[in-house]
């Protein structure tokens, strides 16, 4: 039996034999230190995949004010499923209806879906 400060007794497993023998860790111990190594992979994952955004954005040249007009964890929209490689969007409206931000709002869906866009004025 082995004594952990934090969780207290628990069965110790050893490796090896005569002078090398190495002590495993708490089990608790080690689930805790997975599930933070989990944690610290999934927000790396995060990391790289706004990273990749933001530069799709740049390339797709969405407007700074408007590269936020997501929210990045979910993926909202099936209309985006639909569009095709050479889809175009119009939209046309009265000033103040929220034509920029909506269509901002889906070239940002539509990059974390993977899809290229381009955002020009006419």
């Amino acid at each position: 039996m082995a004594i952990c400060k934090k969780h207290g007794e628990y069965e110790a497993k050893t490796i090896g034999s005569g002078d090398f023998v190495i002590s495993l860790n708490c089990p608790m111990c080690n689930k805790e230190i997975e599930a933070e190594q989990a944690k610290e992979r999934e927000s790396q994952k995060l990391e790289a995949e706004k990273a990749r955004v933001v530069m799709w954005q740049e390339y797709a040249h969405i407007p700074k004010r408007y590269r936020n007009v997501f929210e990045f964890n979910k993926r909202p929209n099936q209309n985006i499923k639909q569009w095709d490689k050479n889809s175009n969007i119009i939209n046309i409206g009265g000033v103040g209806g929220g034509k920029t931000t909506y269509l901002c709002y889906l070239a940002n869906t539509a990059i974390l879906e993977g899809k290229t866009v381009r955002y020009t004025l006419t």
